[in-house]
């Protein structure tokens, strides 16, 4: 994965880079995208770096040869170190640790390829007409088209560090001696005079004109040679050279060059000796010591001992790093009187561009250490809200105006001139000027709490915000210093479930904005529609350059045309710096020379629009870099690279493509003709995969949003072995025969199934007529069990009127006994004879006959079963089984068997007793269950 170390910049007035439109200080430069170890995977070292024709960069590496195309690495590993590469047509040559030979760029996979054994390393490959040229420390290599190989030793079995090609020669120092030439024949020639160079190692050679030429030495820095003779260069640029020792330089523009240093990063400058930018690691390069450098299209490479580093130097925004902490957070920007004021939570800072940006520096107002909120060129003075008070500020210096604390926003009012707005922590506070001074005079009463943003209405109210659910329109008296109405904004029918909201200036409107709406103020009808669905959500809206303003929309950063009422998207790099903005207190300066100024949570930026609205993305034609059609199920791969025709077994695509926007993340467009009807978005993601595609052509195709040009690759996936036209004949005669084979099948089917019909409707019958029986026996059953029921209730009424007859008969049997013994009036003779008829009309034993035969009718089996589970029972306790049976209770079998209530449960006891039964077993429940 690669990352963005994003250095904060602003621009000097002076010197620029070649057809770019900002200039640049020391203190800040161009985007650097900082690629280490654990994105391409491979050492930290880099050597070299060149690029194919193609697009795709390969890197000399100390594992081997790295390849990116601007979305994937890949690390293509050799025995040995590399130390130099080279890219001619679809070649890419390299040499190193006793290695020199080349991959094929359509071949990586298939490796490295050696051109011939060495014992030596290489350090510099290029080319010179037809040949390439592999450049050792003792020998220089020559390989022609066909591969044929030559060399020419150093002269007098010297060494040299690096050799140029310089028209059809080969230009190189014997190591601290002479300056040779030496042409493709292998004519050598000195070019200095006896003991000219003996003292410098000559790192570069360029020929400025016909008797004319540079070099670049690695501890003495620039000279100028000619006529046999080195001159050293007088200016500041080789000064700081020398300090910092060249090792690598590279031609970038008409005039610039860019200088690897062992032990300072990168040098930009020209040969007067300006120098536009010092690129080190205090601002992102991810190490000192350069090995490489490669220039195309205004994209800067650098290879260094730890890693990779890449510049946009026509980027249209440069950024200043606050490398240890010195800014923190930024809240403002400000240009007055020729230095620019940035405005942090760690106080005030001032610097002054200079031609030479390694004399810039920044200092800090004294005394203004705190929160700086706001910094406002008001006229000629410029004001700062501070966490303390407010302040003008003159020659670097503060001079409080008020105590106010907080002062987020200045108000200059057109409606009350000589009036100025402020909010604050509390309220909002009024200035006067007076005798050319500001001057405090009061906070505005009937408003509490923070206020936030002040926006002028043209009849002169304010509208005026707070940090949360707040918002108010004000009218002021005619002197300017007091409300005389306030109207709630937050009845608007729209703002209602606002929360947040954001006011802005615009015109003779002012923009409200919540993050689901956004409206004018007063009412326009013919903004607020298109507003709604562009503003809608937007977290900041900048003051306007020309009709552009940049606004903050889902943490995304944008330009707004308002001439045409649209937004132009901007590099995705420059989009996310809204993330970098501080929540709730955005701010976006404008800055001298059409500049924005960006303040974010660490350290600042400066975009400039002209060069923002003539910017073009780096991009090439994308790309299909890698195509693959496997089985989704075993994972097996096609084998060959011959789509016209792919196995129906393969049927799973896979394709990486890639704009070579090496600058910035490319989005892409892709579509499957064949499957897809329109282009279909995939954002970032440079891969598409679709399983299971159905027979049929296809036409993949794929372009860069930003480019439009489309690349595609068109594939057949052929139908499997069983659709093909031979299988399909053998399928029609199967079907034929089937049919044949059917329609007898048919008919034998059908006689078998009548037959089956037959059985069936007879097992039917038989079945309804089981049924019916087996209804007939469940009626039966059921009035068999009425019949019991009713029997038995018979039972238990017979025995309970027999017991009512025996109660009475015994009154009476008791009463004659008590006349008889009290002599009582009566013939004895008569009660005698009324004894004798009780006596022959009641007998016990005849009734539990009389009981025991209805019972016998009903229950015909229950006696036999009761004595055969239970043969110790006596005919008392049949009995009184007998009686439990129809239902009588425990109260009515004390009355038959003349007993107390607890005698009868202990008979009822003995009897489970008697028949053994377990404790939890109900003994009614067991009866009835017989």
């Amino acid at each position: 994965m690669r990352f963005l170390v994003l250095i904060f910049i602003l621009l000097s007035q002076t010197a620029a880079l070649a057809n770019h439109h900002i200039d640049q200080m020391g203190l800040m430069s161009p985007k650097i995208t900082v690629f280490s170890k654990t994105d391409y995977q491979a050492e930290n070292q880099n050597w070299d770096i060149d690029q194919s024709d193609q697009g795709t960069v390969y890197i000399a590496n100390t594992l081997g040869l790295l390849q990116y195309d601007g979305e994937d690495w890949q690390l293509y590993e050799t025995r040995n170190m590399l130390r130099s590469v080279h890219c001619k047509a679809d070649t890419i040559y390299v040499g190193g640790n006793e290695m020199m030979g080349y991959f094929l760029e359509k071949d990586l996979a298939s490796g490295f390829h050696p051109l011939t054994r060495i014992s030596t390393d290489i350090w510099k490959i290029y080319s010179l007409g037809e040949r390439v040229i592999f450049q050792a420390f003792n020998r220089i290599y020559f390989v022609d088209a066909e591969g044929h190989i030559g060399f020419e030793r150093i002269k007098d079995g010297s060494t040299t560090t690096y050799s140029y090609p310089i028209g059809q020669e080969i230009y190189y120092q014997k190591n601290h001696g002479e300056l040779l030439s030496s042409n493709l024949d292998g004519l050598q020639q000195s070019l200095s005079a006896d003991g000219a160079l003996d003292n410098y190692q000559v790192t570069f050679i360029e020929k400025l004109g016909a008797d004319k030429m540079l070099l670049a030495t690695q501890d003495h820095g620039l000279f100028y040679f000619s006529n046999g003779q080195a001159t050293p260069i007088d200016n500041q640029l080789n000064e700081l050279l020398k300090k910092l020792r060249i090792n690598k330089v590279l031609r970038i523009g008409a005039q610039q060059y860019a200088f690897g240093t062992m032990s300072g990063g990168v040098i930009i400058g020209d040969l007067k000796g300006h120098i536009s930018q010092q690129i080190n690691t205090q601002k992102g390069l991810p190490n000192n010591r350069v090995h490489g450098l490669m220039y195309r299209d205004d994209l800067l490479w650098i290879c260094t001992d730890n890693g990779i580093a890449l510049l946009d130097l026509d980027a249209p925004i440069y950024f200043y790093h606050d490398q240890n902490h010195q800014l923190g957070s930024v809240y403002d920007i400000a240009y007055f009187e020729g230095y620019y004021y940035v405005g942090s939570n760690q106080g005030l800072f001032y610097f002054k561009p200079q031609q030479n940006p390694i004399n810039t520096t920044i200092h800090k107002v004294e005394g203004s250490d705190g929160q700086v909120w706001n910094l406002s060129l008001i006229g000629e003075d410029l004001l700062c809200g501070h966490n303390t008070g407010t302040y003008t500020i003159k020659n670097h210096q503060m001079k409080k105006i008020s105590d106010v604390a907080g002062g987020y926003q200045f108000l200059e009012s057109k409606a009350h001139p000589g009036m100025l707005y402020q909010s604050t922590y509390h309220s909002v506070a009024v200035y006067k000027k007076i005798r050319q001074q500001w001057v405090f005079q009061k906070s505005l009463e009937h408003l509490s709490g923070v206020t936030r943003d002040l926006a002028e209405l043209p009849d002169g109210r304010i509208v005026v915000t707070g940090f949360s659910k707040k918002a108010n329109v004000i009218t002021l008296n005619e002197t300017g210093d007091a409300i005389v109405k306030m109207q709630d904004l937050m009845h608007q029918k729209a703002l209602r479930k606002a929360h947040h909201l954001r006011v802005f200036s615009r015109g003779n409107h002012v923009l409200v904005s919540s993050k689901d709406t956004a409206i004018s103020f007063p009412a326009d009808p013919a903004t607020d529609e298109a507003d709604a669905s562009l503003l809608s959500g937007i977290s900041y809206f900048s003051p306007k350059i020309d009709h552009y303003r940049l606004i903050s929309k889902n943490k995304n950063l944008s330009l707004f045309d308002e001439q045409d009422n649209s937004i132009i998207e901007l590099p995705y790099y420059i989009q996310v710096l809204g993330q970098q903005f501080i929540h709730n207190y955005e701010q976006v300066s404008v800055l001298p020379n059409n500049q924005f100024g960006l303040s974010l949570s660490e350290g600042f930026a400066i975009l400039d629009l002209r060069s923002l609205l003539s910017y073009r993305q780096k991009t090439k034609r994308t790309q299909i870099t890698a195509v693959t059609f496997s089985d989704d199920r075993s994972g097996e791969r096609l084998p060959r690279e011959n789509y016209s025709a792919v196995p129906y077994k393969f049927n799973t695509f896979e394709v990486r493509f890639s704009a070579f926007n090496f600058s910035d993340a490319a989005t892409y467009q892709y579509k499957l003709v064949g499957y897809h009807d329109k282009w279909q978005n995939n954002g970032n993601a440079n891969e598409y995969k679709i399983q299971n595609l159905p027979v049929g052509t296809y036409s993949f195709k794929v372009r860069n949003t930003a480019d439009g040009r489309i690349s595609k690759i068109d594939f057949r996936i052929r139908p499997p072995f069983y659709w093909s036209k031979y299988a399909i004949g053998i399928y029609v005669i199967l079907q034929l025969m089937l049919i044949f084979s059917g329609m007898r099948w048919y008919k034998v089917k059908l006689k078998k199934q009548k037959m089956e019909a037959l059985k069936k409707e007879r097992s039917r019958l038989n079945k309804l007529r089981t049924l019916n029986n087996e209804r007939m026996l469940e009626l039966e059953a059921k009035q068999l069990k009425v019949e019991i029921d009713d029997k038995t209730k018979e039972l238990s009424k017979l025995l309970l009127e027999s017991e009512k007859k025996k109660e009475v008969i015994e009154s009476v049997k008791h009463e004659i006994s008590n006349i008889r013994e009290q002599n009582r009036f009566v013939q004895k003779k008569d009660i005698d004879r009324l004894d004798r008829i009780i006596d022959k009309n009641f007998d016990e034993k005849k009734d539990w006959l009389v009981f025991e035969s209805a019972f016998s009718e009903t229950h015909a089996y229950f006696f036999k079963k009761l004595k055969t589970k239970h043969p110790r029972l006596t005919d008392e306790d049949l009995r009184l089984c007998a009686y439990i049976k129809v239902n009588l209770t425990t109260k009515e079998l004390a009355s038959i068997f003349n007993i107390t209530h607890r005698s009868m449960e202990l008979k009822r006891y003995r009897l489970k007793k008697k028949m053994e039964l377990p404790k939890e077993v109900d003994l009614k429940t067991y009866i009835f269950s017989i």
